[in-house]
């Protein structure tokens, strides 16, 4: 992997003892992630990256987090979704009144109509909505401006946050592996 870096970069010599640092930090990448992260960094960066730039590039891949922009449009759609649920025909509507039934369905308790679930938001961009004060923090707020700039910042040190301890960190097997236990789960 620090081939292909180097390989990014042909300008740049490194000292062995720094090819041997960068090889021991990314030789327990998954191939796949390293190569995102390498990718990524050559676009951000016109110099050879320091090992805390690639480092910090591969937990932004791992985390998953998207962009502050992309993350408020989910949160907007979340909260219309919550505070105006919308409804679909269950899939007992099958034209039998509810009281020809001998049994009303689990799903819907006779309605003939389930809730559309509301959308799905990635845990971060969820924890900031919670520092806003919820669904209703949004909707209700006096001043919508401020509500989201406040939402950006929780939102902006949350992914900060992660992107550092998923770095620290360095699991990258079980990232790889799907496993979720870096996402934080706590205040």
């Amino acid at each position: 992997m620090v081939a292909l870096l180097v390989a990014a970069y042909p300008k740049v010599e490194l000292q062995q003892a720094s090819v041997n640092l960068y090889a021991e930090r990314l030789e327990p990448l998954p191939l796949a992630l390293g190569k995102a992260a390498i990718d990524a960094a050559t676009v951000r960066h016109t110099w050879f990256p320091s090992l805390a730039e690639l480092l910090a590039c591969v937990a932004e891949i791992a985390v998953g987090t998207p962009d502050t922009y992309t993350a408020w449009e989910a949160v907007s759609r979340y909260c219309s979704a919550v505070a105006h649920p919308t409804y679909e025909p269950c899939v007992c509507d099958d034209g039998w009144a509810d009281d020809e039934r001998e049994v009303p369905c689990p799903l819907c308790r006779g309605e003939a109509k389930v809730r559309v679930p509301a959308p799905a938001l990635h845990p971060l961009a969820k924890r900031a909505l919670e520092h806003v004060g919820g669904p209703r923090g949004v909707l209700d707020a006096n001043e919508p401006g401020i509500v989201r700039a406040q939402w950006e910042r929780a939102y902006k040190e949350l992914t900060a946050m992660a992107h550092r301890q998923v770095a620290a960190g360095g699991n990258w097997a079980q990232l790889a592996q799907g496993d979720e236990r870096w996402q934080l789960t706590s205040g």
